[in-house]
């Protein structure tokens, strides 16, 4: 007798959550056939990880049982019939069968002792599985109700191609964490409300329930079959979830308990708002929720537990105000936290996660100082006091060797190798971030099954990768960037949520952008890998199109793919093909400085993107062309910056730019007045200057040209060396589109001097 324990029952929570979002398998049978073959199978599929609708437990009582079987078959990604004799007969088979067919998904028939094909003629589901030629795993078993085999349980799961809606469920149970915290928040009090407030306690249930079917209501119409929850269902789902808070306080007594729980529920309502990219929201809610915890310290000064969540709170509000760019405020909030959380620990020092939460905040108050715009070496050594403080503290908790104080002291040694880089101290970082890798290495190998330690360990790889790449120790970078893949790739496989996929298309083209360096350098492997970089970014592209949604991560991951395979088409002298690619980044890039989440160097990547696409329509003979998207570009700088501004020295390249190619198409006077624009905003920078020069020589302002020209020309200087070698380039590609001048060789000449 075997010794292997049957998988236990999905609890509760799961249920709930596989009730409203789906399930990865249906499983459609007849009674009349005995129920210990599904019933087996569907244990094995859950053992496996999957979520399965039988109904023998999966139906609610009270349910319209025809309705709610098309609404779950619906929402399966996959049905499965058991084809035996009855059910190939059954009605209700056929009409799960169609409902599913319904929905766009195909059927697989586990064909038990070839059932379909005995099948009389009046078993029109045996009939229709022949003719639409459905997928069908033969399972000839001994008894028509025994256990499932080991094949066609293998062949099942391998035949579902890892879309598992766990997936989905998750990160919809993620996003609306909230609504369940505020439900149960409600299930909690309910009972309390109905002793004290007997008077109020029926428009309480009434409102709560009320409000609660709605959103799951909500919830459930406004998920898609797919694996990304969109943005706007999760507003939507927090819009609700804050209504409910903001409902049950208005009608309940506002006592310590009411109002403590209902500041918890708004700090999460505002956590994932933050990540939502609503900083500013999520920081109007944090505040609301400390002013709430302050009041109940003002009744109960005393009290550690009001007082760790005043902490907290302030912790939470310090995120969202970081992330609101009200750096000042959010370094307030972090430090009333780290005063709040030090006073504990003196209070309480056996309890460790006061000290925790006080290295935390000396992290946070350090990065702060140390990334302010006008640091110094004051603010270095004041964020160099900090993160010692969080060392010390991170190395006394490690004593416990748990592995998360292990990843913490790990994350300390980060902190101080990042320090060290701000200060040009290349050595004391790399120092840092191998013994933070010697920390964490072991941990991540001796706890594989948790993917948050195994992300830690990839995320220290890439720091070093990065770190190698900027002091241009390519082989080392690449071998760190193909470690943080190869975990990337692991966590992909057992994990389909998008972030994990999100990391290997990161992962890809980090190491496609390392590689392309290496092969910058030539050497015997340099084609080989080439042509690996190539394949990284098509990849990572590929993965962006299975995944395309609202992320602005996707979008940057898709813009970093089509720039990496459309430089080297370019390289290679497809230009038709890269043009297709660039104009595609273009559009990415200008979608991203068009939102919230455009980052502060995006403005500059779409400037010098198009200047790409120019130069691939050049190649093409599309000089026209070329010239018409610089002026497109200008005008969209000019409505960018209505909502932000747009760096002078971006503004500048798109002006220099715009003079070249209408130079190039022969629009003489538009160039000159490009190229003077340019130089107002940007006198200093060589190329633009080098433009001015070849604009004003082709518009036959020739004495003009000369003299600017001549002007940076410092014989033995190495800046006048970099300028003749710039106006030079300029003159070559100005031969090859058919201009010439005398100008160019007096020039020359009097550079070679």
């Amino acid at each position: 007798m075997s010794d292997a324990k049957p998988p236990r029952p999905p609890g509760l929570l799961q249920r709930l959550a596989d009730y409203l979002f789906g399930y990865d398998f249906f499983l459609s049978y007849s009674h009349g056939d005995g129920t210990n073959y599904p019933r087996q199978l569907c244990q094995s599929l859950q053992k496996a990880g999957f979520s399965v609708f039988l109904d023998q437990s999966d139906y609610v009582p009270g349910l319209d049982l025809r309705r709610e079987t098309r609404r779950q078959v619906r929402k399966s990604k996959t049905l499965v019939v058991v084809a035996r004799p009855r059910a190939l007969k059954s009605e209700w088979v056929k009409r799960e069968v169609d409902a599913a067919l319904a929905q766009g998904h195909t059927p697989v028939i586990i064909n038990v002792n070839r059932s379909v094909e005995a099948a009389p003629p009046d078993a029109l589901l045996a009939k229709e599985a022949l003719e639409s030629h459905w997928l069908r795993l033969e399972e000839p078993i001994d008894q028509l109700d025994g256990p499932p085999s080991g094949h066609a349980l293998s062949e099942l799961i391998r035949g579902f191609k890892h879309t598992k809606q766990e997936t989905l469920r998750v990160r919809a149970m993620g996003t609306a964490a909230v609504v369940f915290a505020a439900i149960a928040v409600v299930a909690g009090l309910l009972g309390w409300i109905a002793e004290v407030q007997r008077g109020r306690a029926a428009r309480t249930v009434e409102l709560a329930t009320v409000a609660a079917n709605n959103l799951v209501f909500k919830i459930e119409g406004s998920m898609k079959q797919r694996l990304n929850v969109p943005q706007d269902v999760t507003l939507a789902v927090l819009d609700q979830a804050e209504l409910l808070t903001r409902s049950l306080s208005e009608i309940s007594t506002p006592t310590p308990e009411v109002v403590r729980t209902g500041a918890v529920a708004l700090l999460e309502i505002a956590t994932v708002r933050r990540e939502q990219g609503q900083a500013t929201k999520a920081a109007e809610l944090a505040q609301q929720a400390v002013d709430s915890f302050k009041g109940l310290l003002q009744q109960e000064p005393e009290n550690r537990q009001f007082r760790a969540d005043l902490a907290n709170a302030y912790d939470r509000l310090g995120e969202a105000l970081k992330e609101d760019r009200r750096t000042d405020a959010a370094f307030t909030a972090f430090q009333t936290c780290h005063d709040l959380a030090s006073g504990l620990d003196r209070e309480q020092s056996d309890m460790p996660e006061w000290q925790d939460t006080v290295a935390l905040c000396s992290e946070k108050l350090g990065a702060m100082v140390a990334d302010a715009s006008n640091a110094g070496e004051a603010e270095f050594a004041k964020s160099k006091v900090l993160l010692d403080q969080n060392l010390k503290i991170r190395v006394s908790l490690a004593m416990a060797k748990t592995p998360d104080t292990l990843r913490n002291l790990a994350f300390a040694h980060e902190r101080l190798a990042e320090l060290a880089m701000k200060r040009g101290d290349a050595a004391t970082s790399r120092d840092e971030l191998e013994f933070s890798l010697d920390l964490i290495k072991p941990v991540a190998s001796d706890n594989p099954g948790r993917s948050d330690l195994q992300r830690n360990l990839s995320v220290t790889y890439v720091t070093l990768g990065d770190f190698e790449r900027d002091q241009n120790k390519l082989p080392a970078a690449i071998k760190y960037y193909r470690d943080y893949l190869a975990i990337a790739l692991a966590l992909a496989v057992t994990d389909t949520r998008d972030e994990w996929r999100l990391e290997v298309a990161q992962g890809q083209l980090r190491l496609a952008a390392a590689l392309r360096d290496a092969a910058a350098a030539g050497g015997p492997t340099a084609a080989d890998m080439t042509s690996e970089a190539r394949k990284l970014a098509e990849a990572a592209l590929a993965l962006h199109l299975g995944n395309a949604g609202e992320r602005a991560e996707w979008k940057r991951a898709a813009f970093s793919a089509l720039i990496t395979l459309g430089d080297e088409d370019q390289a290679s002298g497809r230009q038709a093909e890269a043009l297709t690619r660039l104009q595609a980044a273009t559009d990415i890039a200008l979608a991203l400085v068009q939102s919230p989440e455009r980052g502060s160097d995006m403005d500059a990547k779409l400037v010098a993107t198009v200047r790409k696409s120019a130069d691939a329509q050049v190649a093409l003979g599309q000089r026209d062309a070329a010239y018409r998207l610089h002026e497109t570009l200008l005008g969209q700088l000019d409505a960018i910056t209505e909502a932000h501004p747009v760096k002078p020295a971006t503004r500048a390249e798109a002006l220099g730019n715009l003079a070249w190619y209408a130079m190039f198409d022969r629009k003489f006077d538009r160039a000159v007045s490009a190229a003077e624009h340019a130089h107002s905003l940007a006198p200093e920078t060589g190329w633009i200057e080098i433009n001015r020069a070849d604009v004003l020589m082709l518009a036959g302002q020739t004495d003009a040209a000369r003299t600017l020209y001549l002007a940076h020309n410092r014989i033995g200087d190495s800046k006048g060396a970099k300028w003749a070698e710039l106006a030079r380039g300029d003159f070559e590609l100005l031969r090859k589109a058919g201009f010439n001048d005398p100008l160019m060789e007096e020039v020359d000449r009097l550079l070679l001097k």
